[in-house]
């Protein structure tokens, strides 16, 4: 390499001197000296082919071994590899195995506190609950006497507003007057028991007025009236008379009983004189018989 270097260097030199014309070749001598730098030059190729040859043999060889090194590296490299990483999984397998029985552990005592703490929590509950339940129940027993009381309450009511109804709708007595013996005519007295009667019939509007004459079964032996069945019927017509003066409107039954229906004992003069009456009853519609 480093003669074909110096050959170009000369031929390059000696060509710049014949081109400079610092000297002079003839024709003869420049062949000459062509054909001697071309047999030169390929001397030098030929030799140079030479060394390539060689090299290109000594490359050959050294990338063989250097491949077959290689090729063993590689596979102690694999081997080792395979071995690290064997050794390496087993390494975290251990450690796997240890880590994991560390957190069983853990949460085995973990599981073990939190069911201590919740057994403890519900037996706390379960009293508390147990508590309030007892409470419950007393409280429910003292509501049930109290709607058992109620209840007793509210059937009294009820029965009370229905007797109350039914006696609404019963016939009532709101006046009664006497008379004289053997009269009809009506006293200051009679007169003023009416006015009260009236003020009733006029608060139970719609009911049927009804007016019933009595006498005391002393005999009737002359006058205007032939019989104590007149006489009551005067004295209850006496009645319905001022009633209608008083403004009660409607039709108003008078009847006349004579000593039929006494109140008291016929052979006295207190019972006579009780005897001797005219009652006001009214009647709820459609009730008066």
């Amino acid at each position: 390499m480093k003669n074909v270097t110096m050959l170009s260097i000369v031929a390059l030199f000696v060509l710049s001197i014949a081109l400079s014309g610092c000297g002079k070749l003839n024709t003869s001598d420049f062949e000459m000296w062509r054909d001697d730098y071309v047999k030169q030059t390929d001397e030098a190729h030929t030799m140079l082919q030479g060394d390539v040859s060689k090299l290109d043999g000594k490359v050959d060889n050294q990338n063989s071994t250097l491949t077959t090194a290689v090729g063993e590296k590689s596979e102690r490299a694999k081997e080792d590899a395979i071995a690290y990483a064997e050794q390496g999984d087993a390494d975290t397998i251990k450690k796997g195995q240890d880590a994991d029985s560390k957190l069983r552990t853990e949460l085995t005592k973990a599981a073990n506190d939190a069911g201590k703490e919740a057994r403890n929590f519900a037996t706390g509950e379960d009293d508390k609950l147990r508590s309030q339940i007892k409470m419950l129940d007393q409280k429910a027993s003292s509501h049930d006497g109290s709607l058992s009381q109620l209840q007793n309450s509210l059937m009294m009511a009820q029965e009370d507003a229905k007797n109350a109804k039914a006696a609404v709708r019963k016939p009532m007595r709101v006046a009664t007057v006497h008379f004289m013996i053997g009269q009809a005519n009506l006293t200051a007295e009679a007169m003023k028991a009416l006015d009260s009667g009236i003020a009733a019939i006029k608060e139970n509007a719609g009911y049927q007025v009804k007016v019933v004459g009595h006498a005391d079964g002393t005999p009737v032996l002359g006058g205007k009236y032939r019989s104590n069945w007149d006489l009551s019927q005067a004295r209850a017509a006496s009645v319905a008379k001022y009633l209608m003066e008083k403004g009660i409107t409607g039709d108003i039954d008078v009847v006349g009983r004579a000593h039929t229906e006494p109140v008291a004992a016929g052979n006295t003069k207190e019972g006579k004189m009780r005897n001797r009456r005219a009652e006001v009853i009214i009647y709820p519609p459609g009730s008066m018989k």
